[in-house]
């Protein structure tokens, strides 16, 4: 996915009510998309993809559109995750991430692989700040001979 350009989500389509309650909102500031008639406010990152897509357009180049499901099957979670299929299961089983088991197959919502990756690094940064309050040396270093 080197040529990803974006990957927007239904919070970046604002809908009519926000944009009236909030004129501060993206599509009351000129993110606005009209097609047949019909407006589309955007936020800032749906316009920039939008503007990124057509300049790529212009210059010859392809631009894929894909839906990206809201269920994720185990493989596509553990490639997004950077994981191998069987470390996935195993964070599945443990509770993890929640799944769904629809038949015979685990599905992982989306959202929850996003969550988790971006909580990661905050829960690294915690990890790291326990084991350094629980390593209290009691005086300075000390040199070991080894000879």
């Amino acid at each position: 996915m080197s040529n990803l350009i974006a990957e927007l989500g239904p919070n970046d389509l604002e809908s009519r009510t926000a944009l009236a309650a909030d004129p501060t909102s993206p599509g009351a500031s000129g993110h606005l998309v009209v097609i047949d008639g019909v407006e589309y406010p955007l936020s800032g990152r749906a316009r920039d993809a939008l503007v990124e897509s057509l300049a790529a357009l212009g210059e010859g180049e392809r631009v894929q559109v894909v839906r990206l499901p809201e269920m994720l099957s185990t493989q596509e979670a553990a490639d997004l995750l950077r994981v191998s299929r069987p470390t996935l299961v195993k964070m599945l089983e443990d509770g993890v991430l929640p799944f769904e088991r629809p038949g015979t197959h685990r599905r992982v919502p989306r959202a929850a692989v996003t969550e988790f990756l971006e909580t990661r690094r905050a829960r690294r940064r915690a990890a790291l700040r326990e084991m350094a309050a629980a390593y209290q040396p009691e005086g300075p270093d000390q040199i070991v001979a080894t000879r």
